[in-house]
């Protein structure tokens, strides 16, 4: 599963994002089905707007350009009230290390940028934490990316401002290893209805479980 921003500037598309609760378009690259898509519009406003999940996606064998490529058919529509705003973006660095600027098509969304952009959409939409789209904005790849997390372990254990200023202990693991990948793998790790601390539980002492 991954996660796509699509830049959208023909208003007969935006049309149907505001209006439809399933919407066809026509992109160069190819979506699974499952995959999510932030909706972008380029103009007017240059926002956030809309959370989709895709529902099919097929070679268009009409194509007349390599930009429609393919048929895309999306659902499961969730808007962003407000709607996050590129600058607020800019200005948050939640960008950083990626692109600022999206030309109309499709782009895949680095976890890392996805992570922070996450955060800021359930700042600005509290609502959305008891509703579906909290699951949508969270998910993941189903492989984890062992990669990334190898290198988080290395960095808390080579560190040693921090290793020596912590104590060796379930607190100093928990602070400096199981929170932040818990956070990188798209987990609230504030909410109590998601990371639950456990114990006692026979002898197996249990200290996170997931929803």
């Amino acid at each position: 599963m991954k996660r796509w921003l699509i830049s959208i500037e023909d208003p007969r598309i935006r049309y149907d994002i505001h209006t439809k609760e399933d919407v066809n378009l026509f992109l160069n690259k190819y979506l699974k089905k499952g995959d999510i898509v932030l909706i972008y519009n380029k103009t007017p406003g240059t926002c956030f707007s809309h959370l989709f999940t895709v529902n099919s996606s097929q070679k268009n064998e009409y194509h007349n350009s390599p930009q429609d490529l393919y048929q895309i058919t999306l659902h499961r529509k969730s808007k962003l009230s407000p709607p996050l705003q590129l600058q607020e973006l800019k200005s948050r660095n939640i960008l950083d290390g990626w692109q600022t600027k999206f030309s109309t098509g499709a782009y895949e969304i680095p976890d890392p940028i996805w992570v922070r952009f996450q955060d800021l959409v359930l700042e600005k939409n509290p609502d959305l934490i008891s509703q579906e789209t909290t699951r949508k904005i969270k998910a993941l790849h189903h492989y984890i990316n062992c990669a990334v997390i190898l290198d988080m372990i290395r960095k808390g254990i080579g560190d040693n401002s921090k290793c020596c200023l912590i104590p060796h202990n379930e607190a100093a693991t928990e602070s400096m290893f199981i929170i932040p990948i818990l956070r990188y793998l798209g987990w609230n790790t504030m909410d109590p209805c998601e990371v639950n601390q456990e114990y006692g539980i026979g002898r197996k002492k249990v200290d996170y479980w997931l929803d």
